[in-house]
């Protein structure tokens, strides 16, 4: 399958799969023509949509060929099954001198010049910020036309199943170590794009460490739908709008927000794609202090970062950093 080719089954498959099913089939028959192959493969993908696994798209079809042990991508062989976070999928692997590593495939559509400016990027970025931005040791692009990279292997825990060891009050330096994290990247004019509950981890002596930084905007002009995941991405995002610094605070919104509480701002699971940005808007958010009464101080704090509206929230990072400072006392 050629890149073109999977851009073509992508963009019908966005087209069509929050579609109802019985309006969906006659949606397939006008984008697919007699084009039979082309509806098969959309079919294939709503399919596995269901079953929320990337290993069955036609991205990555090749790798559940043959024996586990033979399965790779690019020069990585592949030694476990793929870990979902979200979005992207994490492949334990090791390189070509048997050093563990992990490889993180996206259902993003990208051309060989998108992995070269990928890599450019990510070295780049590796030279101005510290490493509690966790930047790609490499990239590239399967030959079906979907952006991998590759970072080292750490096995450390997630943010989140770390604050949910400690007491409430105590989790709120993780929050600020999150949003200082990721200042870094908002402090030279890029941002991070596709931050959810599966971005951060707790590194051995307790720093808060992020994935996948300014990766998102670097493969994709506008937003990705296959990037977007409520509630974490912004409402403007489902319109096509910008990724900003303040769209990534609407992300830090919903990932503190389950950080503090252990349960996500608000559920929209049920809801059709095209009606996506509009219920995340109106969606009602429970406040933090009636989940815990020594939230209270940080109620219209998240408040602000979930503001449906960008200007209605905090610039960037550092801003929400200083104000959960000030809220705290």
């Amino acid at each position: 399958m050629t890149p073109e080719r999977w851009r073509e089954i992508l963009a019908v498959f966005d087209a069509v799969v929050d579609v109802e099913p019985t309006a969906r089939d006659a949606m397939l028959s006008d984008a697919c023509g007699e084009d039979l192959a082309l509806r098969d493969e959309v079919v294939a993908m709503i399919e596995a949509d269901a079953s929320s696994s990337l290993l069955d798209l036609p991205a990555v079809d090749a790798l559940a060929l043959g024996d586990d042990a033979r399965r790779s991508i690019g020069r990585y062989q592949l030694t476990g099954p793929a870990r979902s976070r979200l979005v992207l999928e994490d492949f334990d692997a090791v390189d070509s001198d048997g050093n563990a590593v992990v490889v993180v495939l996206s259902q993003v559509a990208a051309s060989q010049a998108d992995g070269e400016r990928l890599a450019a990027q990510q070295r780049q970025l590796a030279s101005v910020v510290d490493d509690r931005i966790r930047t790609a040791v490499d990239t590239g692009v399967t030959e079906v036309g979907s952006a991998y990279w590759v970072r080292a292997a750490d096995g450390w825990e997630s943010l989140v199943a770390a604050a949910a060891k400690l007491p409430v009050l105590d989790r709120i330096p993780l929050a600020i170590a999150l949003c200082e994290a990721l200042a870094q990247l908002h402090d030279h004019g890029l941002v991070h794009g596709t931050l959810t509950v599966d971005s951060a981890v707790v590194d051995e002596s307790g720093r808060v460490v992020v994935y996948d930084g300014a990766i998102a905007p670097v493969l994709c002009d506008q937003p990705d739908r296959a990037l977007l995941v409520p509630p974490f991405a912004a409402p403007e995002l489902f319109r096509r709008g910008a990724l900003s610094a303040r769209s990534d605070v609407y992300a830090l919104g919903a990932v503190i927000y389950q950080l503090l509480t252990g349960e996500p701002p608000f559920a929209v699971d049920d809801v059709p794609g095209p009606a996506l940005a509009r219920a995340i808007e109106t969606a009602s958010v429970r406040p933090l202090s009636s989940v815990s009464h020594e939230l209270s101080p940080l109620d219209a704090v998240v408040s602000r970062c979930l503001a449906a509206r960008p200007e209605g929230r905090y610039a960037d990072a550092s801003e929400l950093a200083g104000a959960i400072r000030s809220a705290r006392g």
